[in-house]
């Protein structure tokens, strides 16, 4: 019964939703909530606890972990779009500002040591930096740089703003590249979701293995075991953004000209021109036939370089290098806590 109830349960979900949201956040209260007992209680006193409980006790013990757990889930799901944003570096906090600026200062200076006429390195610009004519355009993290890199792309082959076309090309791609680019989407989403939660675990696991008087070995297992859990997700985040922009860079490639068949078919001009005019009259309203003065014409992105300031700077590495850094000093830092 149990079994068909949960069957049906999850039937009358979204499966994305389910796999992205409910199931990593299930994890993560579940994980807690057994951890939190058994630190108090002990393994042995919680679980004759639990074999004391009716089954009904039973029931209502779980249903409020799910319940808890589906309420947390679809915060989470509510809030993707802004966890994408977070990793991209788009911090507004005064701390997150200058944060932001040191890592697009250090991805500007890698971006500098490539070399186009390198296979590698040219390979490595093409699918993870906007190109090397756009520095302020860098972004504060890997994830970042990889998103933006596919969203220049159009602009950079074909004079197209893909903020703007996206949403008017997306319904006419066909279900053949559709079906790929969801699931690269939700994959993305999938792992940034689980690195999220790994992230938080590994706080909040740390505080109560502090709080219950845990060994080191525990303690150091739950806040650098879930610290490494979040990295290694990032990365796998990091595949995912790149399978994600190629089939958008894919989708501009093959099916802008489905777009401007629908539109007008008898338009000859298919060039960047058009696509300006284009993107005025969806963002602007300006009639694409208008007559534009230089000041209506969409500005294409600076491709200038940012002032060098003197003054004195740390040693500069990537924003995930400062991360753990800051975990193993935290770490051992706690331990002068613990008995």
């Amino acid at each position: 019964m149990l079994g068909q109830l949960g069957k049906d349960t999850f039937g009358l979900l979204d499966r994305r939703f389910v796999m992205n949201a409910f199931l990593p956040t299930l994890v993560l209260v579940g994980s807690v909530a057994i951890l939190a007992m058994v630190w108090w209680n002990g393994a042995a006193t919680s679980s004759r606890t639990w074999d004391r409980l009716t089954p009904t006790a039973k029931g209502l013990v779980i249903t409020g972990v799910v319940l808890l757990a589906g309420v947390l889930a679809n915060v989470v799901a509510a809030h993707t779009s802004t966890l994408i944003s977070w990793y991209e570096g788009h911090w507004r906090s005064p701390i997150g500002i200058r944060v932001a600026k040191a890592g697009r200062r250090w991805h500007r200076r890698k971006l500098e040591r490539l070399d186009p006429a390198d296979p590698a390195d040219y390979d490595r610009i093409h699918h993870t930096y906007p190109l090397p004519s756009r520095p302020d355009d860098v972004q504060a993290t890997r994830l970042g740089n990889i998103l933006r890199n596919a969203e220049l792309y159009p602009y950079d082959r074909y004079g197209i703003d893909a903020a703007i076309v996206w949403p008017r090309l997306h319904p006419l791609l066909p279900p053949e590249l559709t079906a790929p680019l969801s699931a690269a989407k939700a994959d993305l989403e999938f792992q940034l979701v689980v690195s999220t939660l790994s992230a938080a675990f590994s706080v909040i696991a740390g505080v109560l293995a502090l709080a219950a008087g845990e060994s080191p070995g525990v303690f150091l297992a739950c806040y650098w075991g879930g610290g490494l859990l979040a990295w290694a997700a990032y990365v796998g985040a990091l595949r995912s953004a790149r399978l994600y922009g190629m089939r958008v860079k894919v989708a501009f490639d093959l099916y802008r000209g489905a777009l401007l068949d629908r539109l007008d078919p008898s338009e000859p001009d298919r060039g960047e021109e058009r696509w300006r005019r284009l993107a005025l009259w969806w963002y602007r309203g300006l009639p694409p036939d208008a007559d534009l003065l230089d000041e209506d014409l969409p500005a294409p992105p600076a491709a200038g370089t940012t002032t060098a300031r003197r003054r004195l700077r740390l040693p500069t590495m990537p924003l995930t290098g400062w991360i753990a850094l800051a975990a193993l000093c935290t770490g051992l830092l706690a331990l002068t806590i613990l008995p």
